[in-house]
């Protein structure tokens, strides 16, 4: 069946290089049943990183929740930079 693409949307956002003791980092909402939405905090490197689901749709194993921060991520301070698609088919996000 022929889908027809009436728009598309992105979003490219440049950060400025951090110091080795406020490196960036990546946060995202992985899961599975029963235990939805678990933070996962990755460290930016070098090369490419992915995050992405083949599942076609949000759900209990992922959101296509991304939160940069500088610094390890704390709840009540710090530089933090978070983005949520709407829809979220198939295919990576970052």
């Amino acid at each position: 069946e022929a889908k027809t693409l009436h728009s598309i949307m992105s979003c490219t956002v440049d950060f400025e290089a951090a110091g080795y003791d406020s490196r960036w980092h990546v946060t995202t909402l992985d899961g599975a049943y029963e235990r939805e939405r678990q933070k996962t905090v990755r460290l930016v490197e070098d090369g490419a990183m992915s995050i992405g689901s083949r599942r076609g749709q949000s759900s209990h194993q992922h959101n296509p929740f991304i939160m940069v921060s500088k610094g390890q991520p704390l709840e009540n301070a710090g530089d933090c930079y978070a983005f949520n698609l709407v829809y979220s088919g198939e295919g990576p996000q970052l």
